[in-house]
This record gives C-alpha cells, sequence and structure tokens, in this order.
C-alpha cells in the first residue's frame, strides 16, 4: 500500500481537527424537534401540565447526562426511563440507556432495544453508531460490517459507516480493503465541516490507516494525538474523546505515551469510576511495568461493573495462564467466547493455553481456524510465545512462536520485541539485539518501552562487562567489579553446580549463562525491560542476572546468597521443565539459601507472629498469587517455611516427586494428593500447626491488622461483654496511634477485667508514653508478677534501668537478657544484643561484650561493621579460624567493604579485612584460599585513585602478593607484583628484590 492517496491528510490534520462524540449536542437536535413539536401552532404553552412535562424533560436530561457521567448507571436508566414516557420521539433516552446497558454487559437487552429504537427512530444517528460500536465490542464485524456497507449504499459520505467497514475488512486480514475505507475517510474529512460527532471516527480511521499500512510513510499517531488533545482542551468533560486520547497516547508504546495515557485514564476514572474500558486500558500499561497484581485489581474491578466485558475476561485469562490458574482462565474464556466466539484475542489466547498445556494438536487446531479467519494475525503467535516464556520459562519454544509471528505477519513490531525477549532469556543477545533493531523499523520507528530499554542496555552496558568463562558458566561481570569478583562469583556458582546438582540428582542443561550489573536500573532492564523491579536476582532457567555488590548500600543484602538462591531456581525450573509453581521453586532457593549456610535466615518472624494470630498465613490454594502484590516478601519467605515443614516431615525424597510431578503440569492440589496424600485444605492446618511450633515461645503482643479490627468492632458490637475482644482492639487503636479509640476500648476491657495481663500491659505503655514512667513500672511489675513477659516492656525497662531508674546495670542486664529470651531473631533497632554489648563494654567486660556481638551476628546476616570489630579482636587473640571464618561471612555480604558509596566515589574500598583473612588463611595453612585474598586485596587497590595508593599500603600488598605466588609456584605472578610496585614507586627496594626472586624462580620466561 501507498500513502499517495493521503497527500494533504498531515497538513489538514496539524490545522487542527475537531473531535468526538458530544453526548449534549447529540441529544438537543432530538430534544428540540420533540419541543417544536408539541404545539403545531407554535403558539406559547398554556397548559400548565405540559410546562411541568418540559420541566421534567429538561430535568431527567441534564440529571441523566450527568449522572451516565459519573457512572452512576441505576440513576441514568431510571431517569431515562421516565424521559422515554416524557418524550417517546427523543433519541436520548434509548441512546443512553443503550449505551449503560453496553457498559455494564446487558447485551441481550441492548440488542433488544437497539432493534426497537431503530425502528422507530431510523434517522436517530446517534443510536445507529452505538450499535455498530456493541457490534465492534462483540468481534461482530462481519454483521457491522454488512450493515455499514448496505448504509452507504444510500449514504456515500457517512464517515463512520466507513470506518465500520473497515473494521470488517481488518478483521479478517483484509488489510488493502481495509486501508481504502480508513484512507476514504481521512480525506472526507474537512475541518468546521465535518460533523462534530465523527471526529473521533476520523481519529479512529487514521489510526487504523497507520496500522495496516506497511508503508513508511504512513503514520498518522502524533497528527491524532494533536487533534484529540485540542478537542479535549475545548471539551474536557467529553468522556469518550478523553478516552479515545488516552488510548491514542497507549498506541504509542513509549514511555511517553504510556505515562500520558495513565495520567488520562486516572482522571477519567476519578470523574468515573464506572467505566470499565479505561480500567482494561489501565490494566494493559500496569503489564507493560510488570506491576501485575494492580493490573489485576483493575480487570476485576471493570468485571464487577461489566462482567461480560470481552477484553477484561481476555486479559485476565492470559495473567491467570501466566500464573499457572488454568481453571480460573478456562473460565473467563469460555465466557467470553460465548460473548464473542470471533473474537481474535480470546481466540489467542485460548490457543497459548493449550500450548502452555502441551496440548499440541489441539494448540495447532486452533491457530489454523484463527487464521483462516484473519490470515495475518500472527498475534496467536505472540500471545503463545508470551505464555510459553511466563509460564513455563520455555523460552527455546517461546523464540519458535515469535518467529512463527513473524512469518504471518513480518510488519508486527511486538513479535519481533518477543522474539528478542524470548532470544535475551536463552543468553542470546546477540541475536536480540539485532531482532529488537527490526522491530524498530517495524513500529516505523516508534518508541516501544521494553524494546528500547533493551537496546540501552545491550548497546551501553552489555559490552562494558567483562566475560569470565568457567565448565558450566558464562559469567558477565561489570568492569569495577570484575578484579575482585572473579575470586568469588565463578567459584561459588560452580560450587552450588556441584551441591546442588548432587542434591537434586539431576544435571541441568548448560552452559548457564550470569550477567551482574553495578546498577539496578541497568539490572532491572536487562531482566524485564522495565527498571524498578525489587528484586535482587532474576532466573529464567538458563540465565540468570544479579545485583553486583556495589549496586546498593553495603549490608542491605548479600551477592553471595542471591546467587545461590538463584542458582538454586535453576535446578528446580529445569527438573520440572520449567512448571514448578512459583511458591515452591521461590520456597526451595529459601530453603537452599539456609542449607548453605544456617545464618543465612530471613528476618520475617515478626511477620509470622503477626499473621500466624492475625489468621493471616498464605493460603496453598492462593500463595502463588501472592507473588503478584504487596504480600510477595512474605510469600517468599513462608514458601521457604513450606519446604522446611515439607522436609521435616516427609523428608527431601518428596522434593524431587514434587518437581516430577509439577513437569507434567499438574495442579498444586494435584500433587499435594499424589505425593502428600493430602488435600490443599488438610495441609493448610497442617502449616498452620508447624508455625504455632516456631512461634508459640515469642512473648510479644501481636500487631492487629486492618481486617482484624474491623472484626473486633463487629465482635463487641455484637457481644459488648467480650473483654478478650476489647482489650485487642484497645490495642489495634494503639498500634494505629488513635489514642482516644485506645483509651475508649481499654476502660472498657478494665472494667470487665482490671487485672488481665494485657489491660495492665498497655496501661503501662500509655503512662509511658505521658512521661509518667514511675506509674508504667507500676503496671509493668503487675504484668510480670502474674508470668507474663513481652519484648518492648523488657526494652524500655532496661533503658530506664540505664537511666539510674529501676535497678541500675544490673538490671538493665537482666532486662535485656529476658528481651533476648522474649524473641530472639529480633536484630532491628534497639536490640538486646548491641545493647547489652554496649554496657559490657562500659564496665570493662570486653569477654562478654564481643559474646553478644558473636550471638547478635547470628542472627543478623548482613551487618559488616559488627564482623570486622569481631575480627578485629578474633585476630589479636590469635583465633585464626574466627578470622577466617569471619572474613568469609564478610565477603558474602560485600567483598568491597562498602557499597554503592564505592561506585560513587562516596568511600574506599575496605583492604585490610582481606589483609586479616589471608593472614588467617596463611596461618591455617590454606594457602589457595590466602593467595586468593592477596590477589583481592591488590585489585582493591587498583580501584583507589593514584595518589592514594602508596597511602593506602598498596606495595606492601603487592609484595604480600609475590610472596604468596612464589610460595605457590607461580613466579610469572610473582614477578608482575613485582613489575606494579616498581611502577608505583620505582625506587622501592622490596620491588626491586621480589622481582630478582621471582626471575631466578623462573619467571618471565
Amino acid at each position: 500500500m501507498s500513502d499517495s492517496t493521503l497527500p494533504d491528510l498531515r497538513a489538514r490534520a496539524l490545522r487542527g481537527l475537531a473531535l468526538l462524540l458530544a453526548l449534549a449536542l447529540l441529544a438537543l437536535p432530538g430534544l428540540r424537534q420533540v419541543h417544536a413539536d408539541d404545539d403545531p401552532t407554535g403558539s406559547p404553552a398554556t397548559d400548565v401540565d405540559e410546562e411541568e412535562r418540559l420541566e421534567d424533560i429538561e430535568r431527567h436530561t441534564e440529571r441523566g447526562l450527568r449522572a451516565f457521567a459519573r457512572g452512576n448507571h441505576d440513576e441514568v436508566l431510571a431517569r431515562m426511563k421516565r424521559l422515554a414516557e416524557l418524550a417517546p420521539d427523543d433519541p436520548l433516552a434509548p441512546y443512553l440507556t443503550l449505551r449503560v446497558l453496553t457498559r455494564t454487559g446487558k447485551y441481550e437487552e441492548a440488542e433488544a432495544l437497539a432493534k426497537e429504537s431503530r425502528a422507530r427512530l431510523p434517522e436517530a444517528r446517534s443510536l445507529r453508531l452505538a450499535w455498530w460500536r456493541l457490534l465492534r465490542a462483540l468481534s461482530r464485524h462481519d454483521a457491522a460490517g454488512a450493515e455499514a456497507t448496505a448504509w452507504l449504499v444510500d449514504h456515500p459520505d457517512d464517515l463512520p459507516a466507513r470506518v465500520v467497514a473497515g473494521w470488517a475488512d481488518e478483521a479478517h486480514g483484509r488489510r488493502e480493503q481495509a486501508y481504502a475505507s480508513y484512507a476514504e475517510v481521512v480525506k472526507a474529512y474537512r475541518p468546521r465541516v465535518t460533523l462534530e460527532e465523527d471526529v473521533t471516527w476520523v481519529a479512529e480511521a487514521a489510526l487504523g490507516a497507520t496500522r495496516v499500512s506497511t508503508s513508511q510513510g504512513v503514520d498518522l499517531k502524533q497528527d491524532v494525538l494533536d487533534l484529540l488533545g485540542r478537542h479535549v482542551e475545548e471539551h474536557e468533560n467529553d468522556q469518550d474523546a478523553s478516552f479515545a486520547l488516552a488510548e491514542a497516547w497507549r498506541s504509542d508504546k513509549g514511555p511517553m505515551g504510556q505515562a500520558k495515557a495513565r495520567s488520562r485514564l486516572r482522571r477519567l476514572l476519578d470523574d468515573n469510576p464506572e467505566y470499565a474500558d479505561a480500567r482494561v486500558a489501565s490494566a494493559r500499561i500496569d503489564l507493560v511495568f510488570w506491576q501485575q497484581g494492580a493490573a489485576l485489581k483493575q480487570l476485576d474491578r471493570a468485571l464487577a461493573t461489566n462482567p461480560n466485558h470481552v477484553d477484561a475476561l481476555a486479559l485476565r485469562a492470559s495473567v491467570n495462564v501466566g500464573n499457572g490458574d488454568y481453571d480460573a482462565a478456562r473460565k473467563d474464556l469460555d465466557r467470553a467466547g460465548r460473548l464473542a466466539p470471533e473474537d481474535r484475542e480470546v481466540r489467542a489466547v485460548r490457543a497459548a493455553l493449550e500450548a502452555v498445556l502441551g496440548n499440541t494438536a489441539e494448540h495447532e487446531r486452533l491457530v489454523a481456524e484463527l487464521l483462516a479467519y484473519d490470515p495475518t494475525y500472527g498475534q496467536v503467535h505472540v500471545r503463545t510465545a508470551e505464555l510459553l516464556g511466563e509460564r513455563r520459562r520455555r523460552y527455546d519454544l517461546a523464540a519458535a512462536e515469535a518467529r512463527r509471528a513473524i512469518e504471518v505477519d513480518p510488519h508486527d513490531p511486538s513479535a519481533w520485541v518477543v522474539l528478542g525477549e524470548a532470544l535475551m532469556n536463552l543468553g542470546e543477545t546477540d541475536a536480540a539485539r539485532e531482532a529488537f533493531g527490526k522491530g524498530v523499523s517495524a513500529s516505523k520507528r516508534h518508541k516501544d518501552v521494553h524494546r528500547d530499554n533493551w537496546i540501552r542496555v545491550l548497546d551501553g552496558v552489555i559490552p562494558q562487562l567483562k566475560t569470565l568463562e568457567t565448565p558450566h558458566f558464562i559469567i558477565r561481570l561489570p568492569a569495577r567489579e570484575a578484579g575482585v569478583m572473579q575470586h568469588y562469583l565463578p567459584q561459588l556458582l560452580e560450587a552450588s553446580w556441584q551441591v546442588l546438582g548432587d542434591k537434586y540428582g539431576y544435571e541441568v542443561e548448560t552452559p548457564i549463562h550470569v550477567d551482574a550489573f553495578e546498577r539496578s536500573d541497568d539490572f532491572s532492564v536487562r531482566s524485564i525491560g522495565v527498571p524498578g523491579l525489587p528484586a535482587l536476582g532474576v532466573c529464567f532457567g538458563r540465565v540468570i542476572t544479579l545485583l553486583g555488590p556495589t549496586a546498593m548500600p553495603m549490608g542491605s543484602f548479600s551477592w553471595s546468597r542471591t546467587a545461590w538462591h538463584e542458582y538454586a531456581h535453576v535446578v528446580t525450573l529445569q527438573e520440572s521443565q520449567g512448571q514448578v509453581p512459583r511458591w515452591l521453586t521461590e520456597g526451595l532457593s529459601v530453603f537452599e539459601e539456609q542449607q548453605r549456610k544456617d545464618i543465612w535466615g530471613r528476618d520475617m518472624e515478626r511477620q509470622l507472629f503477626d499473621r500466624y494470630h492475625n489468621d493471616r498465613l498464605l493460603r496453598m490454594g492462593a500463595i502463588n498469587q501472592a507473588f503478584q502484590g504487596p504480600d510477595i516478601l512474605f510469600a517468599y519467605y513462608q514458601g521457604g517455611l513450606i519446604a522446611d515443614q515439607l522436609l521435616g516431615d516427609r523428608g527431601f525424597a518428596v522434593i524431587p516427586a514434587m518437581l516430577r510431578e509439577f513437569a507434567k503440569d499438574r495442579p498444586t492440589a494435584d500433587v499435594f494428593r499424589e505425593v502428600l496424600g493430602v488435600d490443599l485444605d488438610t495441609y493448610d492446618a497442617t502449616f498452620r500447626a508447624y508455625v504455632n511450633d516456631l512461634v508459640k515461645d515469642y512473648k510479644m503482643v501481636p500487631t492487629w491488622d486492618q481486617e482484624t479490627l474491623q472484626a473486633l468492632e463487629e465482635r463487641v458490637r455484637k457481644a459488648p461483654d467480650d473483654a478478650e475482644s476489647w482489650i485487642r482492639l484497645a490495642w489495634a487503636h494503639y498500634q494505629r496511634d488513635r489514642g482516644v479509640d485506645a483509651g475508649a476500648a481499654l476502660a472498657k476491657a478494665k472494667a470487665l477485667t482490671p487485672d488481665a495481663p494485657l489491660v495492665q500491659l498497655l496501661l503501662g505503655r500509655f503512662a509511658a508514653d505521658s512521661g509518667h514512667h514511675e506509674k508504667a513500672q507500676e503496671h509493668y511489675k503487675a504484668f510480670l508478677d502474674g508470668g507474663n513477659d513481652d519484648l518492648e516492656m523488657r526494652l524500655y525497662l532496661a533503658d530506664r534501668a540505664v537511666r539510674g531508674e529501676g535497678g541500675g546495670m544490673a538490671a538493665a542486664i537482666d532486662h535485656l537478657k529476658a528481651a533476648k529470651a522474649c524473641f530472639p531473631p529480633y536484630a532491628g533497632k534497639g536490640n538486646a544484643y548491641l545493647a547489652l554489648a554496649k554496657i559490657y563494654r562500659g564496665t570493662g567486660d570486653m569477654k562478654a561484650a564481643l559474646a553478644e556481638l558473636e550471638a547478635y551476628t547470628r542472627v543478623q546476616p548482613h551487618d559488616f561493621k559488627a564482623r570486622k570489630e569481631l575480627m578485629s579482636q578474633a585476630r589479636t587473640e590469635k583465633r585464626w579460624e574466627d578470622v577466617a571464618r569471619l572474613g568469609e561471612e564478610m565477603v558474602d555480604i560485600c567483598p568491597f567493604g562498602t557499597g554503592a558509596a564505592l561506585r560513587t566515589g562516596e568511600a574506599r574500598p575496605d583492604m585490610e579485612f582481606h589483609r586479616w583473612t589471608a593472614e588467617a588463611l596463611q596461618e591455617l595453612g590454606r594457602k589457595d584460599e590466602a593467595l586468593r585474598e592477596r590477589r583481592v586485596q591488590v585489585e582493591l587497590g587498583w580501584l583507589l585513585r593514584e595518589e592514594e595508593r602508596l597511602d593506602a599500603g598498596m606495595l606492601d600488598d603487592l609484595m604480600a602478593l609475590g610472596d604468596a605466588a612464589l610460595d605457590a609456584g607461580l613466579p610469572d605472578d610473582a614477578l608482575e607484583a613485582a613489575l606494579a610496585g616498581i611502577r608505583l614507586s620505582p625506587d622501592h627496594l622490596g620491588s626491586r628484590t621480589l622481582k630478582q626472586r621471582a626471575l631466578e624462580a623462573g619467571g618471565g620466561r
């Protein structure tokens, strides 16, 4: 197709096309006609009843339109029913009723009304246009096209009819004919002449022409944006025009287009929360940015307004396929299929579902049927590729499907993007870059959030990484980190390959590609195509992406723990053929962290305690969905606990058995019955009992969540003498800083049970908060005298004792010891371990202080500073095993001794702890490891500015490296160290001596 048929479109569009359907303008001509016909003589009405009728007409018209704009559909229907009685020939009543029935999914009623009202009011254009849009919502393009074609015989200049004819041709892949129809509409447009209600149809035709034309010259998106933007400025209350503008922006897939669309949709939904089309569009934007939980909420809300919204059903089904919830997906697809059997998106998702389930023959049958309907619809393969990757992690199959999509429609930019993504996740980044480049051309050089971000990383970041190869891994590291990390990450990954391979009895397909990044946005974009991923690593089955140690502030995570976690995913994903549910693969990875090192626990015991008491443990039937919303971090943690429970109760053998069953893509419920012999409800009860054993000895007041608070309010309303509910309600209000409400509930509880422990505890808390410390301690004494205990109370009493109240330092020590017993995992602000260490230091009892510090590091795996203090003391006492152990733990946290501050130049690397570690390893006879630490010392030195290196002791580090290299029989390495020392300080005698020794040992030959 050529763009020669549209020689002056852009010029005309830029001069300013007006826009869209204005409800009031549609209504008024019919309304004025009714008024004129009331009195054929034209004389003024004198009848009081007639005046009241006209006032009623005006009132129901205005208020009906306002109710429609707010989404008050029941009010619209009631007012339009009354309006139809008052003015039977006014098209506004059937028009708005038809719109409401369409928006709420009452399609049969809508169709009956459309048939009746169009027969009665054949010239009411608004009814015909609304009817055509209803047909389009149900993908009844042939019916709409036939009507439009017939209409055009007698009305050849009707622009919407030509657009509808274009829909029908486009739906069947007749792009030449569709383009001709769209082009006719655009050419026929005349500013200030074309009906204002036709402007949206002109805009739609321009977008359609852009969409179906393969010519790079046919690109009218910006013209449409300008057109709709001006119209919305002039008609700010025209919601349909505002939605059309949002959709035009959304079709521009770049970041600005998505942001503009999101902003406009939010404003639209603020005005009209029932605008289901806007919610579906918002969900599509959420999915672009991997906000699946938000997308599902939008879709659920859209379907609350319109349970039969075909696009919402299809999109939710697609999300559910990706999550492995096939029953829910089939339910939505079946409903959508009954409503719109020819809908291409519904049919594409259904075909993709069969591919995901491994039903190849059925998948191919559905694909063939769909391509017979529309031979250009490569999206059926695009959707299959997306879901094969998302659900099964079979990126090889995804790439094959994407290539099939390109064969069907090489001009579909999304097919090239999906191909590139699949290739990225197979580690084939060069081929991915080529695919993305072709996607740029196919998109007529429009932006695309994912594609453009991936191109940026592939062109600007990946080439700067240093590549290392091991027997089973291809590793790429940031240049700044590579010198150090080459001594740790490859070794850890090879160890994980050996340990986990032996444990699971499964040999993974190699090589595994591992990309590490020193910037979190680069990591996120490489992983999912957009920044902002709240993760430390991602596994795609044969590709792992990681944050490097300097990507975040030191102490916020452990790079080594993350790498071990992600490699465990490689095993479980490959062994289950990508079908393992998220809860199990994450749970096993968390479990394997702690199997590797017991201090690699996740500090979520407090959340576990609270969720247990609020009855908010994640249910097995719904845990997978938790990974898509705000519960994601707890879902990781609970997954690990489930793995702990299964292994402790059933033994490790059940894990490979479950993975094998999941490889058949069986539902979790079936796998539990087959392997464990229990249903999910029974397991939920078993797991709850397991958690009870974990938390039963913790001495704290649970944090009551909002749902519990509301339940407590209802409970005391029904049972005002329920003392336990009153005290819990008091605590719930107190935890939200609602002092008045908490006090009122506490008074009720106190009146019922004045000596109840939690009453005394909260009375003490109120007294302490108000500065009445003596009174607080009286209440706390009464609480303790009853044999009770509480973490926060103990920390408070210890603090008062340190201040000279309540027994002094001896009492403070007792309270802090009791605080540890109340909740041993607590290592947060004001924890008892560090508080005791501080007291012991003050009293000169360094042995006790260091013991507390050591205990603290067993519950706080990421505190570098505490470990260095322990390491220094251990070195002084020549406890070399402890020095080496602590050095290893510090390397696990960050081998640079500082995190993101190193990358930004705000801090220098810590070379000292590597020197101490090397010294300890040498003393222990672990010479190879000592040599590694000497190499790392030097690599850290090269990260310093040149003028800092001598003062930092780099000459000594080079000499130590040279000695260690000679001791290991590596004279060439020793010579290299000597020459580096000479470059730093040409007159340095030690360097020259080392050079001579290296040469004598055979170096440089």
